[in-house]
């Protein structure tokens, strides 16, 4: 079950890390500066890509319940003060390792 458990965390944290700058966009507040727009487009593809491979390869249930535990989480982290920059490289980090564990089954 342990191994089975790595690669759902790793989407979590993934969609977890992504989800604050990825909902910047739609937000007034949002300052449009040249290096804001580019974490918040490679955060988006994050979390996109994140959110359609746990439904792709866990199903709609496991998938749903993933995405809606990775939201929870960014939620939570979107109250704390953090580093944009850092949490989207995180959050591709994890997406990347995701896939490299995952490419010969994809």
């Amino acid at each position: 079950m342990n191994g089975n458990m790595v690669p759902m965390v790793l989407l979590v944290a993934a969609i977890a890390l992504s989800w604050p700058k990825f909902l910047a966009m739609f937000r007034i507040e949002t300052n449009p500066a040249a290096t804001e727009l580019a974490i918040i487009s490679a955060a988006s593809a994050a979390c996109l890509g994140a959110s359609g491979l746990a439904l792709q390869q866990y199903g709609a249930a496991a998938g749903a319940i993933i995405c809606v535990v990775g939201l929870g989480a960014g939620q939570f982290l979107r109250k704390g003060a953090t580093v944009a920059r850092l949490e989207t490289t995180l959050s591709i980090a994890c997406l990347a390792i995701f896939l490299a564990a995952k490419a010969p089954v994809l």
